[in-house]
């Protein structure tokens, strides 16, 4: 308890010398539930305290839950485009990330940090005015929550507050797996925010159904399986970028096929090898298993949320090896090194 306070305290003094100004929210990668519900509330505490804000990101968000989140609550995101004012706004806060994605590195480089707010292990050295990184906590909306409650602010927002802890609550639940990974925390914090949020909504927001598109993906993905031992490696293969969302997806419902403890699903997007690992086992450490097996992962330029088993390859190599634009020959040379960076890495034999 006191220490929270003392953060909220520390977050107050930090932002103050912004105040009457505006500070650019950055989300990384495709924002999901957590990122964008932890933006929003970022932004109304910014805003009870005079401080203007935008909530930026450079991915398109594709997955459902994420869309319905966004239009069922009004949220009102910023997708970054060429000529963005970035001088309009005298900082940038982070939150459940940080660092921005690379395309932002150039024009972000001589901005000040006022804030990094993330529950993810510490990536190297960070600089900025207020850091709290919290390892045991489920989701940064968590720690959202937490700043919120402190400042009893969801209190005095009336119909502002409903958004914003609908959002908060279906961020900690996708982050925990439905709860299932739940700290006390986390479950401290979803019993404030249901005071406030409509729990109807919330209830629309998680089920959201497939569109097809993922569907065959998902399909494609079974279809383009090898098995090793109890770990599943799928091909989704190239996907366009308002699809990605689909790859985690399709690692998600091929882990509930009997006998496995372990997927891997990958698809070609753009210019990378998109990444989703997810396992059960009691033996493989995601963030060891994914720099063990692949050396050239993106983690600067991606996050490398290997909590969560989310990462990126650079797929220019590949692309020199495969016959012009042909994407059927292009997916063939990655499958190649994929399948032998799993099964002479680690030795795997095939069931």
């Amino acid at each position: 308890m006191g220490k929270d306070l003392e953060k909220v305290s520390e977050l107050h003094e930090k932002m103050m010398p912004y105040s009457g100004q505006k500070i650019l929210i950055v989300l990384r990668g495709a924002p999901d539930a957590d990122s964008i519900s932890a933006a929003l509330a970022h932004q109304a505490i910014l805003n009870s305290w005079g401080i203007g804000s935008t909530i930026l990101h450079v991915e398109a968000v594709s997955h459902q839950e994420n869309l319905a989140l966004l239009k069922l609550l009004g949220i009102e995101l910023v997708q970054y485009r060429p000529g963005f004012p970035f001088g309009d706004y005298k900082a940038i806060s982070l939150v459940d990330s940080q660092r921005p994605d690379i395309a932002l590195a150039e024009a972000l480089k001589n901005m000040p940090v006022a804030s990094i707010v993330d529950h993810h292990d510490q990536f190297g050295v960070l600089k900025a005015d207020f850091i709290d990184i919290r390892k045991n906590v489920g989701s940064t909306a968590t720690i959202y929550a937490e700043y919120l409650q402190r400042l009893d602010l969801l209190a005095t927002l009336e119909e502002e507050s409903m958004p914003i802890a609908t959002a908060l609550m279906h961020g900690i639940r996708v982050d925990t797996k439905d709860l299932i990974v739940a700290q006390e925390s986390d479950y401290l914090a979803m019993a404030y925010l249901r005071r406030y949020a409509d729990v109807e909504l919330l209830g629309k927001i998680s089920q959201q159904n497939l569109s097809p598109t993922t569907m065959d993906i998902i399909f494609q993905a079974y279809q383009r399986k090898d098995i090793y031992g109890s770990f599943l490696l799928a091909a989704a293969g190239v996907v366009r970028r308002e699809d990605r969302d689909a790859i985690p997806q399709a690692a998600d419902f091929l882990l509930k096929r009997a006998g496995i403890d372990t997927v891997m699903v990958y698809g070609i997007v753009g210019e990378y090898i998109d990444c989703s690992l997810r396992t059960n086992s009691d033996v493989i450490q995601p963030e060891k298993f994914i720099q063990d097996t692949f050396p050239d992962v993106v983690m600067g330029e991606y996050g490398g949320r290997f909590d969560q088993g989310g990462f990126r390859l650079p797929l220019g190599i590949f692309k020199a090896l495969a016959s012009g634009d042909d994407k059927e020959a292009l997916s063939m040379v990655v499958d190649r090194y994929i399948k032998k960076q799993i099964a002479t890495k680690f030795g795997f034999e095939k069931g």
